[in-house]
């Protein structure tokens, strides 16, 4: 493979490299065994992590109508767009079915007018139904599904990562051919092989996101084995990897051009749950952050050759024994929104230190924007200051009790201050 796709360092925004104008089609729903933890995420069908990182002549493609008050607050900063289309549905409905059903095409091409032959849709996900959309929109997707399907799976991705020398941690493969006994037995075998080397084996699913279809065993009479069994389908596979604690959890995030340039966006710390699943990112970095960016531009330029285009992200662990590539995600990622922020945040100010983006959970439901602008009123985002802030960029949960934000500072320990304030002044919402 010929070695000379042009790298681009430290480009930070996905949306300006996707083009103008953009129409945002961000459904979650749709990844690959995803439908079984919805119900387990406070407010997930209410995400509008795209609203405030569009640009004006932006249009979004939304279930939910998002909060007036936040909408109000972006474009007093210069944020967002006016240009928000709201599609009602049945519950079961994804975005994309509710955009072919509704007679969006018309609605889009209003918004766009004479720049409608220019727009390109960005999905969440690029997958078969996103395609659909494409084609009913006739609008260019920056996303292939023949190639996001193929390094979706974890399975592909590590037997790609070992083709070019990077390295993966050991595992073994089971494909659930019964729902058995014997089914489950055989899950014993395979997990038995891997358990003594650390304790733990960690069983993941060939697809599926957020720890979606993700277990963590530590004997062999642990009940998520039937869960497992009982959850899957028949066909499925799973990869069974000892499981190793970790000094950190690397995530790279890149963008391939239409004309096969790749641009590094960021690369940071993911910070997980006790189950693996994924609740923010932060930066400055502890781990070789050289040696992550160099394995991500090897996988990078594979990519490439092979057509894949758009944002895409891919997770590691540090482990004592090194930096492993876990598994790619070839679609947009949580980390992405809120690099996106710092990036036009730089644009407006100077370089940002340190950030975080993580969720803060309210123990009450029914709050809006304009409470948090009340009690945030000393630490919310304006154009004056760029550090030592909280930018609420995932507003759509705050009904049910939840808000993601962008916390910076000078340091990851001012962050830590910022975001222990922000969560410490809630408390005046319920007095």
């Amino acid at each position: 493979m010929k070695d000379d796709y042009q790298y681009h360092e430290n480009y930070g925004s996905f949306v300006e490299l996707l083009g103008s104008p953009v129409v945002f089609l961000h459904e979650i729903n749709t990844l690959p065994n995803f439908s079984k933890i919805i119900s387990q995420v406070d407010g997930i069908e209410k995400y509008d992590r795209a609203v405030p990182i569009a640009r004006s002549d932006d249009v979004i493609l939304t279930k939910v109508q998002p909060d007036p008050s936040y909408l109000k607050w972006l474009e007093s900063q210069d944020f967002g767009t006016k240009k928000i289309v709201v599609l009602n549905g049945k519950p079961t409905e994804t975005l994309p079915e509710r955009v072919i059903k509704n007679g969006t095409k018309f609605t889009v091409h209003s918004h766009l007018g004479a720049c409608y032959n220019d727009a390109i849709l960005s999905p969440y996900f690029g997958g078969a139904l996103e395609h659909q959309v494409s084609r009913y929109l006739n609008l260019t997707m920056y996303a292939d599904p023949k190639i996001v399907h193929k390094y979706d799976s974890k399975i592909n991705f590590k037997t790609l990562c070992r083709r070019l020398g990077v390295p993966v941690i050991i595992e073994d493969h089971f494909t659930l051919k019964s729902k058995n006994e014997k089914g489950l037995e055989g899950l014993v075998n395979v997990i038995r092989k891997r358990i003594d080397e650390t304790g733990k084996v960690i069983v993941r699913g060939e697809y599926g996101a957020s720890a979606s279809s993700t277990y963590i065993i530590d004997c062999l009479t642990s009940p998520k084995l039937q869960e497992l069994i009982i959850a899957s389908n028949l066909g499925d596979r799973f990869l069974v990897e000892s499981f190793y604690d970790t000094y950190a959890d690397p995530s790279a995030v890149l963008f391939i051009s239409n004309d096969k340039q790749i641009f590094h966006l960021r690369t940071s710390n993911q910070i997980l749950d006790t189950e693996t699943s994924h609740i923010g990112n932060e930066f400055p970095v502890q781990f070789d952050e050289k040696q992550v960016n160099d394995y991500s531009l090897t996988i990078a330029k594979q990519f490439a050759s092979e057509g894949f285009i758009g944002p895409f992200g891919i997770d590691y662990i540090s482990t004592k024994s090194g930096i492993f590539a876990a598994e790619c995600n070839p679609r947009i990622t949580g980390a992405m929104y809120p690099w996106e922020l710092v990036k036009r945040l730089e644009e407006r100010d100077s370089y940002i230190r340190a950030a975080r983006a993580q969720n803060i959970h309210l123990p009450r439901k029914g709050f809006n924007f304009s409470d948090l602008q009340r009690v945030w009123s000393s630490i919310l985002y304006t154009d004056e200051e760029s550090e030592g802030i909280v930018f609420p960029f995932n507003v759509g949960p705050l009904s049910d009790g939840k808000v993601t934000v962008l916390g910076t500072g000078s340091s990851l320990h001012e962050v830590d201050a910022v975001l222990d304030y922000a969560k410490s002044s809630l408390n005046s919402l319920y007095s």
